[in-house]
């Protein structure tokens, strides 16, 4: 039996609440001890355990904790560490299994947990996946547990692997801790690793929590036939808590004692001694006890709050009564597939939890959404997406231990839905798809090939403010041939399709068959309208593009001439107009012709004087004259070269410096290409 099915969801938000899921406490009867078990911890020490909470740095405070529960490890339970992220940065394969599966050697685990330093990716996925090899997962029995700050950012998807490794294994189970993750989706991501192997999801949010949570494991151990200890109770300690409260909700017990006792608040079944929560209790910093919260079991009838020392010694208790109360959710009794319903809670405040999707008789959900309470008072409604398999469906609030608190029933009813698409279209236009279905659907327009099940673009389904939904643009393939549209769901469940024939197009490219080299050539653009992309200048034969210029459609139809720069170096190129996803729509073939280039300026001139200099050339080069001393190529000023209004060059006026020499002219295109160059001397002032 998996541990999600053996345990309720943990009241601490720490990792080590998933370890003392896994391995229970003394008050656990003996007969109901698991066997021991191969453990291999995956601790995250990418680049964001860096950051801090409460001033101190999360790699510190995951350090501190695993040290921290090494101190009570038992002998028994083979312990191995993977890390990710500590080596190398932006690289998805920095995973190492830094100690492999063994009898735990706490000096050394404690050493190499302080020498990890974040610093790369999160590969959560593959570092489970690695971690369950090592454990032989599919051979035996085998718990790994995950300590992530972050949510997968290398390609690999968590919730699909937790379905491979719990279809392959023989008894395998992945508890995963969201350290200081607070986005209700992140956590979903992670969340559902655990659900898919009978784990559970624990969010840490902070360094209190975490520490609270690790005195309580520190007294984790594998039990044996000892005698229960005298409870040790002080009179002057006393506890006081509401003699009733509803089920689910979250009470306030007040302390009043010595300073200096702390420990921890358990709630028990009347007559029963195996504790069902606790919390953790704090002294108040102008002395005394904070306030404590518990949260109340799902289940009605009397309970005893008792507070407990650190060695589990009996300092104080109360009791209460666990009482029942009006709570109800509210849904539509059918609905269409795929859509979003919304689900409305009446209920008393404080009780948290998720709804949950089951379809009828099956006790694996399909979706769920975070219940919240609303800043006015009440619940906000939560929001669930809907299958697209119709049938009966259960919708239940369930607390965050998943006790049921209330639930309703719905049918999921088949939905008129189809998209509507020209029957054929020019390749690479983009065309507009019509989408008619009921309201609240979501998902993505994907373009297939007819017979392949990849798909080659997609764009998103967005409703519309007035009600329907948008006409979806579609950019097709600059291909010819038969393809598919199909209207999938967030989840990929086909909803519709409809298929349309992909046109070959005229599309030419006219220009110069020849050109001066360095100078501006114009290309005139023949094509339907629609096309997008960019006309690229090759070297013949070369499959790097030397520049390149965006296709833009003209006002009044057709497409605006694209103008290129050409290179100095003589030849023969190519041009061709690519889409936007790389293909060819149309190319030709000219050559760069050799061009005289000349640079006239005086054989020599004073130092300090101006120096009129003028260039003869091909019309439609650019550029800038550079003034040089011989031999050195830093820069002394540079001129702009301007065409004249009668295809010639504008004379340049150019300041010589006060030093005599030799020196140069050096004429370059703005790509820093060399067209020509002369040398001249700088002579002495006339005294």
């Amino acid at each position: 039996m998996k541990l999600i099915q053996k345990f309720p969801h943990a009241l601490f938000c720490c990792f080590v609440i998933a370890i003392f899921l896994v391995f229970p406490t003394q008050d656990i009867d003996a007969q109901d001890q698991p066997t021991a078990e191969n453990v291999m911890l995956v601790l995250d020490v990418s680049g964001s355990m860096w950051g801090q909470i409460e001033g101190q740095a999360k790699i510190t405070i995951a350090r501190n904790a695993v040290k921290a529960m090494l101190e009570e490890w038992s002998g028994e339970r083979q312990l191995g560490l993977i890390a990710y992220g500590h080596r190398k940065r932006g690289d998805c394969g920095d995973i190492e299994v830094v100690l492999p599966v063994d009898t735990l050697d706490s000096a050394q685990f404690s050493k190499i947990i302080a020498g990890l330093t974040p610093r790369g990716m999160t590969p959560l996925s593959a570092s489970v996946k690695l971690a369950a090899e090592e454990l032989k997962y599919s051979e035996q029995k085998a718990t790994v547990i995950l300590i992530s700050d972050g949510i997968e950012n290398c390609d690999l998807d968590p919730c699909e692997l937790g379905k491979q490794l719990e279809s392959s294994g023989i008894d395998f189970t992945t508890h995963v801790i969201g350290f200081d993750i607070t986005e209700e989706d992140d956590q979903a991501k992670l969340r559902c690793l655990a659900d898919n192997t009978g784990g559970v999801f624990v969010a840490a949010d902070n360094a209190e929590e975490l520490s609270g949570a690790l005195a309580q494991t520190a007294q984790v151990k594998v039990p044996v036939a000892t005698p229960e200890p005298e409870p040790v109770v002080m009179p002057d300690a006393e506890i006081t808590a509401p003699e009733s409260a509803i089920k689910g909700t979250e009470i306030t017990v007040e302390l009043d004692a010595p300073d200096g006792l702390e420990g921890y608040l358990y709630l028990y079944p009347a007559g029963r001694d195996k504790s069902i929560s606790y919390t953790r209790v704090w002294e108040a910093d102008l002395g005394g006890y904070k306030p404590a919260t518990i949260r109340m079991p799902a289940e009605l009838g009397d309970y005893l709050i008792r507070w407990e020392g650190k060695r589990r010694e009996h300092l104080a208790e109360t009791t209460l009564s666990v009482v029942d109360a009006e709570i109800q959710i509210s849904v539509p009794e059918q609905a269409p597939l795929s859509t979003e319903i919304s689900v409305e809670f009446e209920a008393p405040e404080g009780l948290g939890g998720y709804v949950y999707l089951y379809p009828a008789g099956r006790d694996k959900s399909v979706q769920y959404s975070k219940v919240r309470e609303a800043k006015m008072g009440g619940y906000q409604p939560s929001s669930l997406r809907l299958p697209a398999q119709t049938g009966e469906y259960l919708v239940r609030w369930e607390s965050s231990k998943r006790e049921n608190l209330a639930e309703a029933r719905l049918q999921v009813i088949e939905a008129e839905v189809e998209i509507t698409a020209p029957e054929k279209a020019v390749m690479g236009t983009e065309i507009s798809v019509d989408i008619g279905a009921p309201e609240k659907m979501d998902g993505y327009i994907y373009l297939y090939p007819e017979g392949r099940d990849k798909s080659i673009s997609y764009s998103k389904v967005r409703e519309a403010p007035a009600g329907g939904y948008k006409p979806t643009k579609v950019r097709l393939p600059a291909v010819a041939g038969s393809f598919l549209l199909r209207w999938e769901n967030s989840k990929r469940d086909h909803l519709a399709e409809t298929k349309i024939e992909v046109e070959q197009a005229e599309v030419t490219l006219t220009h110069p068959e020849e050109a001066p080299i360095g100078t501006e050539i114009e290309v005139a653009l023949s094509a339907p309208d629609g096309l997008t992309g960019y006309v690229y200048l090759y070297a013949a034969g070369r499959d790097k593009s030397l520049t390149y210029a965006p296709v833009r459609e003209g006002q009044m139809g057709g497409y605006k001439p694209v103008r290129l720069r050409l290179p100095v170096m003589p030849g023969e190129y190519e041009l061709q107009w690519q889409s936007s996803d790389k293909r060819v729509l149309a190319e030709s073939k000219f050559e760069v012709k050799e061009a005289k280039v000349e640079i006239f300026a005086a054989e020599s001139a004073e130092a300090g004087s101006t120096m009129q200099v003028r260039v003869e050339a091909p019309a439609g080069l650019d550029g800038y004259l550079y003034l040089h001393k011989k031999g050195n190529e830093k820069q002394i000023s540079y001129h702009r070269v301007y065409e004249g209004r009668l295809s010639d060059y504008k004379p340049i006026s150019i300041n010589l410096p006060d030093q005599a020499g030799e020196y140069e002219l050096k004429w370059l295109t703005q790509r820093k290409e060399f067209l020509g160059e002369t040398s001249f001397t700088i002579t002495e002032k006339a005294q």
